[in-house]
Parts: structure tokens; sequence; C-alpha cells
């Protein structure tokens, strides 16, 4: 393995303002953004995320869903790359580069993108960082079959220190990859399907979850104090619950 990957979870938002406000309020750094509010970049400790006005967007995406997404330096390279390994993958022009996908085991697309932003044209701006963040980013990605899932991802170094646990698989590829974190459970997902030339969905969709440095208790404190409802859950898995502006859940856990 050559090139670093970064995850970068994109979640489709029919609010995307509030829910960009709730990321920078979260304390996670926005590092990229339009004018318009309709989509942003955000920098955790490690791994990144992004916030897409699902009304302006042409992917089909449904409003509400993350699609996972990975950066990285060179797109080109990493597709060629994931080839040898017996990946599908496809590349393309965009008007700020090369963007590509590839096809995860069961037929769904996960996208590859450049981790540097050069085309700061037509309201895009970039975001000086003012203070380090606390939190990693977390992909949550649901499947019946956790060690497969784990060993595919193994194709962009993401690994985990265990496999043991019936329920979760952390699973990381340095101090920038965020964590890809595999939970047991049922997702509708479709068949295996043979590799085409489209290759364009449907996406592969995760849900957003974070892991924290500090004690849950600080942590907590500290939310509320920024204005957030938050419940502090102190059995089996301790961690934060909490609310987003779309209506999906968000946990912090404490990171291992």
């Amino acid at each position: 393995m050559i090139l670093p990957y970064v995850i970068w979870p994109l979640r489709f938002s029919p609010n995307a303002p509030a829910m960009i406000d709730f990321y920078t309020r979260l304390g996670l750094h926005k590092s990229f953004s339009h004018d318009n509010g309709t989509f942003a970049t955000f920098l955790g400790r490690s791994g990144t995320l992004g916030v897409h006005d699902a009304l302006n967007t042409e992917s089909g995406v449904v409003p509400q869903h993350t699609a996972l997404n990975f950066a990285t330096t060179d797109v080109v390279l990493a597709a060629e790359e994931l080839t040898e390994l017996g990946h599908h993958v496809k590349v393309w022009d965009e008007t700020y580069g090369k963007q590509g996908v590839v096809a995860s085991r069961d037929g769904r697309v996960i996208g590859l993108n450049g981790d540097s932003q050069e085309d700061l044209y037509g309201g895009y701006r970039t975001h000086p960082e003012e203070e380090a963040p606390s939190l990693d980013v977390v992909a949550v990605c649901v499947t019946s079959e956790m060690k497969a899932e784990a060993a595919w991802f193994a194709s962009f170094g993401f690994v985990a220190s265990s496999y043991d646990d019936p329920w979760w698989i952390g699973l990381h590829a340095g101090e920038r990859s965020g964590v890809i974190g595999i939970h047991a459970g049922e997702v509708d997902s479709p068949s295996a399907r043979e590799a085409d030339d489209d290759l364009f969905g449907p996406a592969y969709e995760v849900r957003i979850g974070f892991e924290t440095h500090e004690p849950l208790e600080v942590l907590d404190a500290r939310l509320r104090d920024a204005g957030f409802e938050t419940t502090l859950v102190t059995e089996d898995a301790p961690h934060i619950e909490l609310t987003d502006p779309d209506g999906e859940r968000i946990e912090i856990h404490r990171a291992p």
C-alpha cells in the first residue's frame, strides 16, 4: 500500500446550513465551504466528513443519507493500486480534478476524492484552523458479515488491533485516517453484481459517529455548555447520545 486513505463520509442534508452549524458547534474544524451554505468539509482530530445540500445534487441520493468516500493524495494512482488488487474502479475528470469510485464487495460504490482543495472560485473558500478538533470521525458500517467486511477494507490500509468482538470492529489506517466501525446488524444492500462501465451507485451508506480522547463526563459538560441536548449513557458501552438537525442519532464513544 503506497497511498494513505482518510474517510470522508458525506451527508446529503435537506437542511445543510443547520448541519454545518451543528458540526461547527460540535468542535470539528470547517476546512472548506461554499458561501451559500450548501456545502462544507470538516476535519476531525482524525478523519473528515462533509455536508452537501440534498436539493442541489444530481446523484440521486436520498436526503439524510450519508455516503462513504475516501480522500487520498492521488486518485489516478489510487485507482491503479486498487485495480491491481482486483477492485473495479472508475475515474473521470471534474472541473476541480480527478474523481473516482470503487465498487464494494456487494456492488455498492465508495467515492475516491483528492484531499486538496485548489479551486477557490465561485464562492468556495478554505478556513484556517483556529483550534485543533478533539473528536475522531467514525463511519459506522452495519453488516451481518463483520470479518469479511473488515477484510475488504484492509485493501485501503484499514486494520484492527482485534477482530474478536462479536459486535464491533474498529479499523484505522493511520493517525489521520479516522475510524471505520464495523457494527453487527442487518442492512438492506444490493446483491453482488458483475463489473460494469457505469459504476455509479447505489452508494455505500454509513452512519456518522465520533470517538473522543477526553473523559465522557468532561465532553458531555462542554457540549451542554454549547447548547446541545445530550444523554450520557454509563452502562454497558458508555457513550454520549445526541440528535443532529436531520433527526439522526449520534453516538460519541471513548477512543480505545
